[in-house]
């Protein structure tokens, strides 16, 4: 029976629906947990204080990029993810506790975006990020059952790239990005396939249908 998944991911969000996503290895071992963030993350300072370290690791990696802030990041929480019923920020964590973050975003009846995949610390299995990516997109298929799943990868971001097509994503457009800069904080904008980035930097569309990843 199909959701209402603006509904649900509220109900998530809010702390009135529980989930917790497991994390198998390919021998189906239970290596972790995939754990939404909530709004009760908003009074958990430790775990603000990793996200925004984790943020500052990758921060090349993104499409905008600035020096993190604890408090930044609280109010990106706040305003952005927990304001919107159509994503969610998941925590990996291995059995020993939180070790990263991965997403979604712009989820619709036919598609949803991956979103903020981060390993921001060691330890756990070996092939943990890699298992939470199947774990999350295996969710994603099943409860809302759309026909697929994007990502947009910096075309240098050959970990992430490896990654996604090891899941199963395949390739499709490269899309040109446009550099603006302001007080210190870069924006990579997207545009059209097919045009020249006058900076050089461009982004790879991955796609993974539902028939593929079954």
């Amino acid at each position: 029976m199909e959701i209402d998944s603006h509904s649900f991911i509220s109900k998530i969000i809010s702390g009135r629906e529980v989930v917790r996503i497991n994390i198998l290895d390919d021998e189906a071992s239970l290596i972790g947990h995939l754990y939404p963030v909530t709004r009760s993350v908003l009074a958990d300072y430790d775990l603000i204080q990793k996200l925004t370290n984790w943020r500052n690791l990758a921060r090349r990696y993104f499409f905008t990029q600035f020096t993190a802030t604890c408090d930044r990041t609280r109010n990106w929480l706040e305003n952005v993810v927990l304001n919107d019923s159509s994503r969610l920020l998941f925590i990996i964590h291995s059995k020993a506790g939180p070790v990263g973050q991965h997403g979604f975003k712009q989820l619709s009846h036919d598609s949803a975006e991956l979103d903020n995949l981060i390993r921001g610390e060691i330890g756990g299995h070996p092939h943990l990020i890699y298992h939470a990516e199947i774990a999350l997109v295996r969710w994603l298929f099943d409860v809302f059952e759309i026909k697929s799943i994007l990502g947009f990868v910096l075309s240098d971001n050959y970990i992430a790239l490896d990654l996604h097509r090891a899941v199963g994503f395949r390739a499709a457009e490269v899309l040109p990005l446009y550099k603006t800069e302001t007080d210190g904080e870069i924006h990579l904008v997207r545009g059209e396939p097919g045009s020249q980035s006058p900076d050089g930097l461009y982004a790879q569309t991955m796609e993974l249908g539902r028939s593929e990843f079954i």
